[in-house]
């Protein structure tokens, strides 16, 4: 798994969208795949392309010390039972290389 600049920018565009929205959502208002949507219009192309947003909050006087990666990714791969193992599978899948986090 390599990281990939322009994936972390579609994640980090990615991200503040959900902000300006107040939500985390996989599709944009029209109802498309808001990540493949934000692909074709960066001009990234794929053949598999998955998301895992990730949400918590913290206190400004713990987020210095708070790990969010570590949370993220024990959430995902431990405890996703309830999205039927869907993040666990997209973290693990053998076809994904490249990932872009923001």
């Amino acid at each position: 798994m390599t990281l990939n600049a322009n994936l972390t920018k579609l994640a980090t565009q990615r991200a503040l969208d959900c902000g300006k929205q107040q939500e985390l959502s996989h599709y944009d208002a029209a109802g498309n795949m808001a990540a493949a949507q934000a692909a074709d219009q960066m001009g990234i192309s794929y053949y598999l392309i998955s998301k895992c947003l990730y949400y918590t909050s913290a206190s400004k006087a713990t987020v210095g010390t708070f790990d969010f990666g570590k949370q993220a990714a024990n959430q995902y791969l431990y405890h996703d039972a309830a999205s039927g193992w869907g993040y666990r599978d997209n973290l693990i899948e053998s076809e994904a290389t490249q990932v872009g986090i923001g």
